[in-house]
């Protein structure tokens, strides 16, 4: 089958349109997520298009049903006439009773004056800020807002656009949370080590690389027992068995460190298990502190009290 000229150009020609129409839906999805919402006035290969969530032809309606973001239409007073069901999952109710209803009444009371600001800032084009909206299980919901005044069949209208910021700022938590307890583990006075189930090292802190002599990275996979000086190993399995028949709810031990060098530090030794959900045990946390000199101090001082006795 062979395709003429004319054929070949139709579909050159087709496949320009295509793609002009791929490139403009993707501009206009950037556009709105970012919160420009001027965009809704897209250039294209054609020239400016201009199109409202209301009267948008089918390409761009389906564009914006499909949106994470919450998209709105306001008239002057604050009154919805279009709203996407990304919004109203936002917060909580259905889209029937959103459209009709007054958005201020989904903002966080803290944050009204602010949303009347921003409303008040589209007079001059566009305005954006953060502020909760309430859902209707009274949960509150953080969003950044997108708002910007566009003309709807003659209407002066305030178009919205709303991103969710809970799992960003979940995440900035978490973030936070870890930053906070790497820094703490990094930088304890006293050694701290995970340990996994079958007792080994998978994550030591520089203090107990210090106790024990062996870098950070040569104790990783390392068999905690390894490091316990043999002659203490069965006073300290003992200790470590009560503690998982539960007669005692952490294990603690004072013992020796065998370290790298051959030498031996006494250290007091505290450790919790951390369960699954189901109860298995997902890994121990140690803490370990070298009480070498301690004991020194005790030693010396038995031997005082021999010597006072003996005269």
């Amino acid at each position: 089958m062979s395709i003429t000229g004319d054929n070949s150009q139709a579909l050159q020609r087709e496949n320009e349109q295509l793609r002009a129409q791929l490139e403009e839906s993707q501009e206009t999805l950037r556009a709105i997520r970012e919160g420009e919402v001027d965009a809704l006035v897209i250039s294209g290969p054609q020239g400016e298009r201009v199109f409202t969530l209301q009267s948008a032809e089918q390409p761009y309606r389906l564009l914006i049903e499909q949106m994470r973001e919450g998209a709105v239409m306001l008239v002057r007073e604050g009154a919805i006439h279009y709203a996407n069901a990304a919004f109203a999952d936002m917060v909580g109710r259905p889209l029937d009773q959103v459209i009709g209803s007054v958005m201020r009444q989904y903002v966080a009371p803290t944050d009204q004056p602010l949303f009347d600001a921003l409303l008040q800032q589209t007079h001059s084009g566009t305005s954006r800020g953060e502020v909760s909206l309430c859902a209707a299980d009274g949960r509150l919901l953080p969003v950044y807002l997108g708002l910007s005044t566009i003309v709807v069949n003659g209407v002066l209208s305030i178009c919205l656009v709303a991103t969710d910021l809970a799992e960003q700022k979940r995440t900035q938590q978490v973030m936070a949370s870890e930053e906070m307890h790497r820094v703490f583990f990094d930088l304890a006075a006293v050694g701290m080590a995970y340990v996994t189930p079958d007792q080994r090292i998978v994550k030591a802190n520089e203090k107990y690389s210090e106790i024990t002599g062996y870098t950070r990275a040569e104790l990783l996979g390392m068999p905690v027992l390894d490091l316990t000086h043999p002659d203490d190993r069965e006073t300290d399995h003992r200790q470590f068995e009560r503690y998982l028949r539960g007669q005692q709810p952490v294990y603690t031990s004072e013992k020796r460190y065998l370290r790298k060098d051959g030498t031996a530090r006494w250290v007091a030794v505290t450790a919790r298990t951390v369960h699954e959900a189901d109860g298995r045990p997902r890994y121990s946390i140690g803490i370990v502190e070298d009480i070498t000199e301690r004991k020194r101090q005790e030693e010396d001082l038995l031997r005082l009290n021999r010597t006072l006795r003996a005269l």
